[in-house]
């Protein structure tokens, strides 16, 4: 076989693909986010000079550039005054924030109780928030209303459409 042979062989061939293959389509639209890391059965310790800080727990976490989606939250802060601990279905953390949804129950050390099926809460304003319906005991005392905002450390508690039994014999 002779070079010119070849030559035209190889000029057919790259003509021949030109001409039959075409190229790959992509879709025109928003990318898919991929989560970096996929874990199960976790738990985060975040310490200091001080001591523990926050354990968040969980059965399942997507964990991607700024954004943690997590399955069965179990939450606990104790870098305030009191410890707080919230559990969840489901929740996402970005940027000190937790938004959980699916029956949501926080409790703090001085026996507050607070139950709802969706929950925000912001780390370092220690504010709790919601738009569902809720119920927050401490003891006999219970407050049921819709949507409230609570601000640990002021201790402020903002609500609407509350029905409130206070225990005025027993100890708050």
């Amino acid at each position: 076989m002779n070079i010119n042979l070849f030559f035209i062989f190889i000029f057919i061939s790259l003509i021949s693909i030109f001409v039959f293959f075409k190229p790959m389509k992509l879709q025109n639209g928003e990318s898919v986010d991929v989560a970096s890391v996929e874990v199960y059965r976790f738990n985060t310790h975040e310490l200091s000079t001080s001591g523990l800080n926050r354990i968040i727990q969980g059965s399942k976490a997507l964990i991607y550039q700024d954004i943690y989606i997590i399955k069965d939250v179990n939450y606990t802060d104790s870098t305030k005054d009191m410890l707080s601990n919230l559990t969840s279905n489901n929740g996402i953390y970005k940027n000190n924030v937790i938004d959980l949804d699916g029956n949501v129950v926080y409790k703090r050390s001085d026996g507050l109780t607070l139950k709802s099926n969706k929950l925000s809460y912001n780390e370092k304003t220690s504010v709790l928030k919601t738009d569902e319906n809720y119920v927050m005991y401490r003891g006999k005392n219970e407050i049921k209303g819709k949507s409230f905002s609570l601000n640990n450390e002021l201790d402020r508690f903002n609500s609407k459409n509350v029905q409130i039994v206070y225990d005025t014999e027993g100890n708050i």
